[in-house]
């Protein structure tokens, strides 16, 4: 007899099933996080999109989107192993994704900002995904950036390493903080680098826009 047993089938939740789902507007600002960014996300360790169903865009800008682990709510998660958006750049195989829900602090709603966000995080390990750290989308992981209006218009785009690139059609060079990638403080036009190397940016603006 085989000591051996199968994974267990992971079941897909439902639409619905949380309160992001439930939400039924579409997402309006997204980010795609990974290890590299100078690398395509499809092709590493792992990759993270945070999708977000935000009232107030330009309210989310001003006021900066910041968020953290006390976002989450934790009894909405799951995992599963719906790869459909995520097709590898590669022979490699995604093991699973994690599907976190946050929702805007009482604070924030209090002032008439309210948003949810779905994460969803695909990783080649199941360990990676089941051990992974929130903390680790951030700044120096982050790839692609861009936010969209009521009408499906673009109103924001940053991507990394390509500043010339960079748009706000609502605040232009306005610094926005928090989870934004740009601008964060005003810096001049870097000479332009290839996209391997990497240090151009801290040489050459401190802001990492």
């Amino acid at each position: 007899m085989s000591i051996i047993t199968p994974e267990p089938e992971i079941p897909r939740s439902e639409p619905g099933e949380n309160s992001y789902d439930k939400l039924e507007e579409e997402p309006s600002v997204f980010f795609i996080y990974c290890p590299d960014p100078s690398q395509l996300p499809l092709t590493q360790e792992w990759t993270a999109l945070v999708k977000v169903k935000c009232n107030n865009v330009p309210l989310l800008m001003t006021r900066g989107f910041h968020w953290d682990h006390t976002n989450i709510i934790r009894e909405e998660g799951f995992f599963d192993h719906d790869f459909t958006e995520y097709q590898r750049g590669d022979d490699k195989k995604w093991a699973v994704k994690r599907n976190y829900f946050l929702e805007s602090r009482l604070e924030d709603r209090q002032e008439a900002l309210h948003w949810y966000a779905a994460i969803e995080v695909v990783a080649l390990r199941t360990q990676v995904a089941s051990r992974f750290d929130l903390s680790q989308l951030s700044q120096p992981t982050i790839r692609v950036a861009w936010a969209m209006n009521r009408a499906g218009k673009l109103i924001y785009y940053w991507h990394f390493g390509r500043n010339d690139m960079c748009v706000n059609a609502i605040y232009d060079q306005m610094v926005l903080e928090g989870g934004w990638p740009w601008p964060k403080t005003a810096c001049p036009e870097p000479a332009p680098k290839k996209l391997e190397d990497k240090s151009w940016r801290s040489r050459n603006c401190s802001a990492k826009c």
